[in-house]
């Protein structure tokens, strides 16, 4: 259509200035009849950097503490085993790739009392008195079965502090958990302390801060104490592969989990939380509750024991 009219033009006004408007108009038609009709690139999705850094990069310090450290595989709810102690279990798989299950004790300070006692047979269940509700392993001990570090209970000096035996000194006084670091502090935790435990490394520093930097490739079953609530309240976490029961994760990752959100359920990691023992000797016995229970493989000459609290004197 539009060709006939270019032509029609040409015929009734042939001037120049009405030859070149037909030549152009011709021109056009042409183009517009032979064009192929214009074919757009297929779009190709775009994947997002961010999510790829968040997928791949579990071994960088500044992952520590976010929800990808721990992936929580299983989850059971929350156990009363007395009043002021609960229990919980879970299976999870780490940063660094071990899947291993998860069982915290948390104890209410206010309710519950610790001890630490010598394991009769260096047994772990043996620990427990007829009033006792749970024990676990205490920290480090020389091949004379003598403690690494200062034990404290009671206000009794079990065995005295020793540069070397820990970087960490747990302490619990007036119903309330501290992590001490500096030797000054941890020289005289005696004075009415409830409890007084050197052992090591510190995996959360005070103030939530990852203690560990670099994942060495140890692989351990694994037990730790981990502080809530402002010294208030005090899990025991206890883990460990349930196919290679001396197994675990590393403490890096064991680290990063604690800093972190955790499949019991809390937004927040460890106010601070240190490590108290990894190998053989690492577990941790509830009266009545197998479920909760972790048979260490290895001896365990002291425990610290979990038992209802006396109003009005410290329990040696």
């Amino acid at each position: 259509m539009q060709a006939n009219q270019g032509t029609l033009l040409c015929v009734l006004r042939p001037r120049a200035s009405l030859l070149s408007l037909c030549l152009a108009l011709l021109m056009g038609c042409d183009r517009a009849a032979n064009a192929q009709p214009q074919r757009h690139p297929r779009a190709t999705p775009v994947v997002s950097t961010v999510a790829l850094r968040d997928a791949s990069n579990t071994h960088d310090d500044r992952d520590a503490g976010e929800s990808r450290a721990l992936s929580t595989l299983s989850r059971e709810p929350w156990v009363t085993i007395a009043p002021g102690l609960r229990a919980m279990r879970a299976r999870v798989r780490f940063s660094d790739e071990t899947e291993a299950e998860w069982v915290v004790l948390r104890a209410n300070l206010a309710t519950v009392q610790l001890r630490a006692v010598r394991s009769p047979e260096e047994q772990l269940q043996q620990a427990l008195a007829p009033n006792a509700l749970a024990a676990i392993v205490a920290g480090f001990f020389d091949h004379d079965k003598r403690p690494s570090g200062v034990l404290v209970s009671g206000a009794e000096v079990l065995s005295p502090y020793r540069v070397g035996g820990g970087t960490g000194v747990l302490v619990i006084r007036d119903q309330s958990a501290r992590l001490r670091a500096s030797i000054d502090e941890a020289q005289s935790p005696t004075q009415r302390a409830e409890l007084a435990v050197q052992c090591g490394p510190r995996l959360v520093e005070p103030g939530g801060i990852m203690g560990i930097r670099s994942d060495r490739g140890d692989r351990f079953a694994r037990a730790a104490a981990c502080i809530r609530d402002r010294g208030q309240t005090l899990d025991f976490v206890v883990t460990w592969s349930e196919e290679a029961p001396m197994r675990g994760p590393g403490l890096y990752a064991f680290a990063q989990a604690l800093a972190g959100p955790s499949p019991s359920g809390d937004l927040q990691g460890c106010e601070a939380a240190l490590n108290l023992d990894g190998g053989p000797s690492a577990g941790a016995h509830v009266r009545h509750s197998a479920q909760h229970s972790h048979a260490p493989l290895g001896p365990v000459p002291w425990a610290i024991v979990l038992q209802p609290r006396v109003r009005g004197r410290l329990v040696r």
